[in-house]
């Protein structure tokens, strides 16, 4: 049976307590999918990383009011009647904003995380040592290395999902590292659970080829909010989907 791991966003800035926007629990999910990868037979594994510039849609740096103030961490929108775009054009950002309420969300301005290049865009130091020690042993025997992903790095448009944009827009599958049709199981795994794992399964259980072969590692999987309603999700793969946790 062909297996493939992917852990999404495993970063320190996402689970160290010096992170800026550290998930709860998220050194135990790290803990044990570095015990995962050395115990359990994979044939491929797949990691995400949020990849951002400080100047990014869900920064403050890409909005201000009318007297030049950015907003501060965790303030929500969904107009441009008080925070205006700094350098993108007004339409366009209406534009994005409109989007997101067809598809009943708002544009959120988190701390400034995963800015590629710095400490806290490195995957987890636990999971990385263990990653390390998969790809020695498959070096030996032949094997590909562990395969990883940038997603985020576009600055007009959030892209939580590892497969889409915020605004409901599918990327180029041909982007992946891998081709997911080529898997017996794919087992999802990494942080934020109510977030960008939750995004991704909602855009998992539109592949009609992944049917009765999504796996949930529950102990891998760190939440910010257990009882946000993006969770739901899982209860849908699970019943008319196929999925299973594990």
């Amino acid at each position: 049976m062909k297996r493939l791991l992917f852990i999404i966003d495993p970063q320190i800035d996402f689970t160290s307590k010096s992170g800026s926007l550290y998930v709860p629990e998220s050194e135990k999910a790290m803990e044990f999918l570095s015990e995962f990868i050395i115990n359990e037979e994979l044939a491929d594994i797949c990691v995400s990383q949020d990849s951002h510039d400080l100047y990014h849609v869900g920064h403050a740096l890409y909005w201000e009011d009318e007297k030049g103030n950015h907003p501060s961490p965790f303030t929500q929108f969904s107009d441009t009647s008080v925070w205006k775009p700094c350098k993108a054009s007004l339409a366009r950002a209406n534009n994005y904003l409109d989007l997101l309420k067809k598809y009943g969300r708002v544009n959120t301005i988190w701390p400034n995380h995963c800015i590629e290049g710095t400490k806290g865009w490195e995957i987890n130091p636990i999971l990385l040592n263990a990653l390390n020690k998969w790809n020695i042993d498959r070096q030996k025997k032949g094997l590909n290395a562990y395969y990883t992903y940038r997603k985020g790095f576009l600055p007009d448009a959030e892209m939580f999902s590892i497969f889409s944009t915020f605004d409901g827009q599918l990327i180029d599958f041909n982007q992946l590292p891998i081709d997911l049709k080529n898997y017996d199981e794919v087992l999802i795994a990494g942080v934020a659970g109510d977030i960008c794992v939750a995004e991704t399964v909602h855009d998992l259980i539109k592949l009609p080829y992944l049917k009765n072969k999504i796996r949930f590692l529950k102990d891998g999987i760190a939440f910010l909010d257990k009882k946000s309603e993006p969770i739901k999700v899982y209860e849908d793969a699970v019943y008319s989907f196929g999925a299973k946790r594990i």
